[in-house]
């Protein structure tokens, strides 16, 4: 009998994780995995609202650029994932040139470069003297560890290409955003949440995630212990953590189930209630960054357990 009733289990976690749930919800921008009363939530998807924001700002907002219009004008060389994120929402794409370390002298013997934009700490030497040799001005942009960064890079960005107002509206439309969902999640108590890679690392302290998870209504359980960006764990520490949810970054069905069903963590909250959930990060999309937030935010909480 008992033999049996493990069988069934085992088929019935399978089949939720064949439709989506609740082990295997994804992120996306188009459904959200919990259900909100109406008028909760975003009433518009963010990508749509920043359409609406930039639309109307011509040859500086978003539209397509022909092939071309900028012959004469200098590109903005971009290293690192950080700056052709926020400048393909502020100007597009036609002057963005995106270099991989230690090609800058490649590049400029290319194309008219008149900018060289770059993540702090992560220059490489030959790029550097490249630049200097040239003339060509640098611009260090923080790596995206918090909403505070991204909203610096923004600011300093939109001043780099004298699209400040769209820049300021950007900001804005972020920090309306978070604020509403900080607001949702007040009515919750705090959930302990954990995040796991195939490798057994987790993100801890300095880290986008454990930024907004405070704005959730969530403690990332790995900063709160003190664990540095990535860490590989025991499976010692993930019992001490105790956390009320996981969630799986890059697992495979097939990985999430055999973990779930890992009897070795049987007795912390998250396994005993099914409240391992494989996912997609908010901040993969800047232009999502509120509405995968919103929705992270949504399944961490559920109204029931």
């Amino acid at each position: 009998m008992l033999l049996l009733t493990l069988l069934v289990s085992l088929i019935s976690t399978a089949q939720a994780i064949s439709a989506g749930v609740p082990l295997t919800p994804r992120l996306s921008t188009s459904d959200s995995p919990l259900p909100r009363k109406r008028g909760e939530g975003l009433e518009t998807p963010l990508s749509l609202r920043l359409h609406r924001v930039f639309c109307g700002l011509g040859g500086k907002g978003m539209g397509d650029r022909g092939a071309n219009a900028y012959t004469d004008t200098p590109f903005y060389a971009v290293l690192g994932p950080e700056a052709p994120a926020i400048l393909h929402i502020l100007i597009g794409d036609a002057q963005l040139l995106v270099i991989q370390p230690e090609t800058l002298a490649i590049a400029l013997k290319q194309h008219n470069v008149g900018v060289f934009i770059l993540p702090q700490d992560w220059a490489d030497d030959a790029d550097l003297k490249a630049a200097q040799a040239a003339g060509i001005k640098l611009v260090y942009v923080q790596r995206h560890i918090s909403v505070a960064a991204i909203e610096a890079n923004i600011r300093l960005l939109a001043a780099l290409t004298n699209t400040q107002s769209a820049g300021d509206r950007w900001i804005r439309t972020i920090d309306d955003g978070l604020a509403r969902v900080q607001q949702n999640v007040q009515r919750y108590p705090i959930s302990r949440i954990l995040i796991l890679t195939p490798e057994g690392y987790t993100r801890g302290q300095g880290t986008l995630i454990t930024d907004l998870l405070r704005t959730m209504g969530g403690i990332n359980v790995a900063a709160e212990a003190g664990i540095p960006e990535a860490r590989q764990l025991e499976d010692a520490q993930i019992r001490q953590f105790v956390p009320d949810v996981v969630l799986l970054v890059r697992w495979t069905p097939e990985a999430a189930l055999e973990l779930a069903l890992n009897p070795l963590y049987k007795g912390i909250p998250a396994f005993d209630r099914n409240r391992v959930y494989r996912v997609v990060l908010p901040g993969q999309s800047l232009t999502n960054l509120v509405e995968d937030t919103d929705k992270l935010a949504n399944l961490i909480h559920p109204s029931t357990f």
